[in-house]
């Protein structure tokens, strides 16, 4: 909620980046900890790091994709931002959890398990780590759907006419017997 509120003045970038990189210490703290008796109160921290880092991207990435189209495809823009990031979500356990089963030994025991799963988790560290590179090279602030388009949403949607407008009714002529506005 916090980054959503600051989004504007720093940049969706800038927050995804330093949650990016509380999310890859949290990983990497948690791998290098990682241990069949490890206590849970030592896990804390780290998953409150990575708790904080995860606020510090979806917000501002959310954000970002809604302030770079036109108001009325933002609905649009949010289904494939959700769909995408979803993706994502299932395509990173699918190789995270290759790399498990392919490191994998005979899993009896703890420490079968956390020998199997630590490389992972440094694997997931790294995609993380590189991610944060990636969201500095977002432009500070969103170019409006103004600018990108090059006119206001407004002005588009009196250029293009109404919706079910045929492709020439910017024009000012119409096809058929509409009369034209």
């Amino acid at each position: 909620m916090l980054a959503g509120l600051v989004t504007g003045r720093v940049g969706a970038g800038r927050l995804m980046a330093a949650g990016l990189v509380l999310e890859a210490v949290a990983l990497g703290w948690s791998a290098s900890i990682m241990d069949a008796s490890v206590p849970y109160g030592r896990i804390v921290p780290a998953l409150l790091l990575g708790g904080i880092g995860m606020g510090l991207i979806f917000a501002p990435m959310t954000e970002a994709v809604l302030a770079s189209v036109q108001r009325d495809d933002r609905g649009r823009a949010s289904g494939a931002n959700a769909t995408v990031r979803e993706l994502g979500f299932a395509l990173g356990v699918a190789v995270l959890t290759s790399v498990v089963t392919r490191t994998a030994g005979p899993l009896t025991g703890g420490t079968g398990f956390v020998d199997a799963v630590r490389p992972a988790i440094w694997l997931g560290a790294a995609v993380v780590a590189v991610g944060a590179f990636a969201a500095l090279a977002l432009p500070r602030h969103a170019p409006s759907a103004t600018a990108h388009h090059g006119r206001s949403g407004s002005q588009a949607l009196t250029d293009a006419g109404p919706p079910d407008a045929p492709a020439d009714a910017g024009s000012g002529t119409r096809t058929g017997s509409q009369p034209t506005r």
